[in-house]
C-alpha cells in the first residue's frame, strides 16, 4: 500500500551495538513523527565465517562438498521467517516492522525500547523482589508459549536478550539462534546458547560431541530447553546469579547434569522455591 515504510523514512542517529559481532545496530528516527527504532544490519559473510570456524570435521566435509555455500543462511532463514510473519507478533516479543535482505546482508527494523536490557536492570539492582521477578517471568512465559505454539524454539533465553519497554514490560528479543521444530517429535541437535542457562540435555550433547569429536548420540532436544533457561533466569531474579553458577564452566556443567540440589539463599520464600 501507499503507507509501506522504506529505509528513506528513517534518519540514522548512532551505532548502539554490533549484533553479536555480525554487523551493526543503529538507532534511527522516523522522520514523520520522531519515533525511535533500531535498524539491525547483519553481514552474511561474518556469520558464514563464524559458522565455518565452529564446524567439526564431518560437517566441514559436507559443507565443502555442498552446492549450498551458506549453512548460516539456513540458520538465519529461521529468524527471517519468524520476523517477517505478522501472525507471530505478540505483546512480549520484539516487533519487527520491516525486514529486507540483499546478497550481502539482512536488515531488520525493530522497536527501540527505552527501558534498556533486563540484564542492565538486574546488574544495577543485583536481584529483584518477588513481585517484580514473577511479573517478568510471567511475561516471558507468555512470550515463549507463543513461540512454541508456532513451532519455534528460542534457544538463547537470557537477561541480555530481554528488553524493557516504556511501560516496564519484558520484551523477548534476539532470534538469531532460533530453531523451527514444527512437529511434536522434531528435535534440534546444534549446541547453542549461553553456558549459565544451558539445559542438562544440551550440556550432555556438548559433552558427547567433545568426546566423540563432533558426533553426538543423535538424541537431540526440544522446546524444554527454553523452559530450563527461563527457570534459571527466575532463580537469578530472586538470588542474583543463575543456579549452579561457577566461574569455571566445567564445574557448572557438572553441577547441572549431576542433578545436584539447588541451594537457595535464606531470603527466598517457599512459594518462590516451588
Amino acid at each position: 500500500g501507499g503507507n509501506a515504510l522504506g529505509l528513506g523514512d528513517f534518519e540514522p542517529l548512532s551505532v548502539i551495538g554490533n549484533c553479536s559481532g555480525f554487523g551493526h545496530a543503529i538507532q534511527a528516527r522516523r522522520t514523520s513523527d520522531g519515533s525511535l527504532f533500531v535498524l539491525r544490519i547483519i553481514e552474511k559473510k561474518k556469520i558464514e565465517t563464524a559458522e565455518i570456524e565452529s564446524m567439526d570435521e564431518g560437517t566441514m566435509t559436507a559443507y565443502s562438498n555442498s552446492l549450498d555455500k551458506h549453512p548460516v543462511l539456513r540458520q538465519r532463514c529461521v529468524e527471517y521467517k519468524f520476523c517477517t510473519n505478522p501472525d507471530l507478533r505478540h505483546p512480549y516479543i520484539l516487533r519487527t516492522l520491516m525486514a529486507h535482505q540483499t546478497s550481502h546482508s539482512l536488515w531488520y527494523l525493530v522497536d527501540f525500547h527505552q527501558g534498556g536490557e533486563l540484564f542492565s536492570l538486574l546488574a544495577r539492582q543485583n536481584k529483584f523482589g518477588k513481585d517484580l521477578a514473577v511479573f517478568y517471568a510471567a511475561q516471558l512465559t507468555m512470550a515463549l508459549g507463543h513461540l512454541h505454539q508456532h513451532g519455534f524454539v528460542h534457544r538463547d533465553v537470557k537477561p541480555e536478550n530481554v528488553w524493557i519497554d516504556a511501560d516496564g514490560h519484558a520484551i523477548l528479543s534476539d532470534f538469531g539462534l532460533m530453531a523451527h521444530l514444527p512437529n511434536p517429535g522434531d528435535r534440534a541437535h546444534t549446541i547453542v546458547g549461553s553456558p549459565e542457562y544451558l539445559a542438562p540435555e544440551l550440556v550432555r550433547i556438548a559433552g558427547e560431541s567433545a568426546k566423540h569429536k563432533g558426533k553426538g548420540t543423535g538424541k537431540g532436544y526440544n522446546k524444554a530447553v527454553d523452559w530450563w533457561a527461563l527457570g534459571a533466569i527466575f532463580f537469578e531474579f530472586l538470588c542474583g546469579k543463575p543456579p549452579f553458577y561457577d566461574e569455571d564452566v566445567m564445574t557448572m556443567y557438572w553441577s547441572v547434569i549431576s542433578e545436584k540440589a539447588i541451594e537457595f539463599p535464606e531470603t527466598v520464600d517457599q512459594a518462590s522455591k516451588d
